[in-house]
């Protein structure tokens, strides 16, 4: 053999070898990517964590400039795997979402390189930040987007950017699966209070719900079809609750009480105080009961408003809950409910507006002052106690 190919094979070999051990360096690297619970003593006891330990974003890109498939994808799985495990969430303090996210250049550089198991391996565990999205819409492959989007939602500058590619399924798919930035969806609302069409809006709402600020916007500005149409895909979040009264037609609450009978507390007191028959009937009847929610809170309102709604108060008075309050057990007003209650059901008219007179009555007792059905007796209480 000459001198001459000899060395070459020789410097091919070393080649190869000197490969081998820079990749079995790289993969030695990538095994010290991992999180683990760690624990750390202080005064109160011991205050457990989640660790994340990550490599520096140079040594990062140096293995994904290297291109060597294998280690890409293991350095993928291994950030991957470093997230916290839903059974230690409840137990361990948690930086950020508990987990190591590769750089953003990294993410660049797999999204360029068009691998699809490389970016399919990476998209099973997070999206792409901004740079690694904006490769996928330059790239501007329709499956590929609309692969992405089935998975990820874009952020808003590349919300943008999608919008402008007037793909309409692209677009469509993104509101389903996440939604729009705000900006966006501002966007739209101005158009919308600007007498534009209504596709936009519609094209939204029946694919997505609206954040809370924009539900506030919605109630303001839309007309009753397109209020309507809202309501028969979603409730209102309990921080709108408030505008719903303040903004929409009592026909309008009536039709959301239909589908949606239930509001938070301040709400309620405005709806007692709007005194619409129809609007307390319905909500008397139809507004749900949990443990920590009851129609007490209503019930109360309607006492402050007058003229009483009769027939709203007593589809409430068979609806309260009667468990007596602690506070009221020890009140020299209500120390004997049962003979108040007896005495509301059977006394005398003098001996009632007595005892009215003496002093405030338990719910049971009142609401069997209630249904004594004798308005003048009823009104006197509320008049003295209420008011």
């Amino acid at each position: 053999m000459k001198t001459t190919e000899s060395t070459e094979r020789v410097a091919q070999a070393a080649a190869v070898w000197n490969e081998n051990e820079k990749h079995k360096q790289v993969m030695k690297l990538l095994d010290g990517v991992y999180g683990h619970v760690a624990v750390r003593q202080e005064i109160n006891g011991n205050y457990y964590y989640w660790e994340v330990f990550r490599l520096p974003e140079a040594q990062a890109l140096e293995i994904v400039k290297r291109g060597r498939h294998d280690e890409i994808m293991y350095m993928i799985h291994r950030y991957g795997q470093t997230a916290c495990p839903p059974e230690q969430r409840s137990t361990c303090h948690l930086w950020g979402d508990g987990r190591a996210i590769l750089p953003e250049s990294v993410q660049e550089l797999i999204a360029l390189r068009d691998n699809w198991e490389e970016i399919n391996a990476y998209l099973s565990y997070q999206g792409f930040d901004k740079r690694g999205q904006d490769v996928i819409l330059d790239r501007g492959n329709h499956y590929e987007i609309m692969g992405y989007i089935q998975r990820h939602g874009f952020q808003p500058v590349q919300q943008r950017k999608l919008k402008n590619r007037n793909n309409k399924d692209e677009f469509l798919l993104h509101i389903a699966r996440h939604g729009l930035c705000d900006e966006l969806i501002d966007e739209l609302f101005d158009r919308l209070e600007n007498g534009g069409s209504t596709d936009e809006y519609y094209d939204f709402i029946t694919r997505h719900e609206l954040p809370v600020n924009f539900q506030k916007r919605m109630l303001k500005i839309v007309k009753e079809p397109e209020f309507k149409a809202y309501v028969d895909r979603y409730g209102l979040w309990e921080d709108v609750h408030s505008d719903l009264l303040d903004y929409r037609s009592d026909q309008e609450l009536f039709y959301y009480f239909l589908k949606h009978p239930y509001l938070e507390q301040n709400a309620e007191t405005k709806l007692a105080k709007r005194n619409v028959h129809s609007l307390n009937v319905l909500y008397a009847e139809k507004r749900p009961e949990t443990r920590f929610s009851k129609i007490n809170h209503f019930w109360n309102e309607l006492l402050h408003v007058q003229p009483l709604d009769y027939e709203a108060l007593a589809t409430c008075f068979l609806r309260l809950d009667y468990t007596p309050e602690r506070w009221k057990v020890s009140s020299p007003d209500c120390s004997d409910e049962d003979a108040d209650v007896q005495l509301m059901k059977d006394g005398s008219h003098e001996e009632v507006m007595a005892r009215i007179h003496q002093g405030q009555l338990s719910k049971k007792a009142l609401a069997t002052l209630f249904f004594r059905n004798n308005p003048e007796e009823f009104e006197a209480y509320v008049h003295k106690w209420i008011h």
